[in-house]
């Protein structure tokens, strides 16, 4: 998904992001006090794996530590910037995003992200075309937003995800809805209710991730602190997507078991 970008300042292209090194400044020695919606990082005691800041474009990203427990359940991404939050690719395969991705919020006792690839702007085909698979327990899918943006048939989308599950070096496949868009109300709240139908259709799990992004009056669009634009969650947001996800990672959620909250 477009990542905001200031007045004046030329927005990057896809490719040029795709294939462009990710530009990553670690200040080595700082010890890490971000705290994200009143909360420190979470995962290894509230801070990244190696007690650095790091940043990517001038925004801050976290680095969830591993789980020393041989017994987590280890979980690996296929996203957007829903998914790196102004990470890139590169990034997002070392374990980065940035710190309101749901990722780090999905990190747990028990759970461990182990990478995965992810770029804002990326639809599902970009996604294809640029991932590699990465072992884990569970491969998480949140995509699909941006091929609503370029009006790419959702017949399309599926099989695309289907070619990226048929790569994954995963046991186990979870798809969750994707958030609400203030630009493609109606056709996100259309995508969701096909995509939960066809992740059915193909044996996966399934959850309703954004159900609690959704405003309760109108679920078309997100509650209110919840998205800086409309389109991508804050920081509050993505802990309550990651929460969601992080729930469902040490069960078999099904389509029957999570529909979804439509209007």
């Amino acid at each position: 998904m477009h990542d905001p970008t200031p007045a004046g300042l030329d927005r990057p292209t896809l490719r040029s992001r795709l294939f462009s090194r990710p530009r990553t400044v670690v200040l080595s020695g700082i010890a890490v006090l971000a705290v994200i919606a009143g909360a420190a990082f979470v995962g290894g005691q509230g801070q990244p794996e190696d007690q650095s800041q790091l940043f990517s474009d001038g925004f801050p990203m976290a680095r969830p530590m591993a789980a020393s427990d041989a017994q987590a359940v280890t979980f690996s991404a296929v996203g957007d910037s829903i998914t790196a939050d102004h990470a890139y690719p590169e990034q997002v395969a070392q374990r980065i995003v940035g710190e309101r991705s749901w990722a780090v919020f999905a990190q747990e006792p028990g759970t461990s992200f182990v990478g995965g690839w992810a770029l804002g702007g990326a639809t599902t085909a970009d996604m294809l075309a640029g991932y590699s698979p990465i072992s884990s327990d569970v491969l998480v899918l949140i995509a699909g937003t941006n091929d609503i943006r370029a009006g790419v048939p959702f017949e399309k989308i599926g099989e695309n995800l289907q070619a990226i599950v048929s790569q994954s070096d995963s046991d186990r496949v979870l798809v969750s809805s994707v958030p609400p868009r203030d630009e493609f109300r109606a056709r996100t709240v259309e995508y969701n209710a096909w995509l939960h139908d066809f992740v059915l259709e193909q044996g996966w799990g399934w959850i309703d991730g954004s159900r609690g992004l959704r405003d309760s009056t109108h679920p078309e669009v997100y509650a209110a602190g919840l998205s800086y634009d409309g389109t991508h969650p804050t920081a509050e947001g993505g802990r309550i997507l990651g929460s969601a996800v992080q729930a469902a990672l040490g069960t078999q959620p099904t389509a029957q078991d999570t529909p979804v909250d439509l209007p």
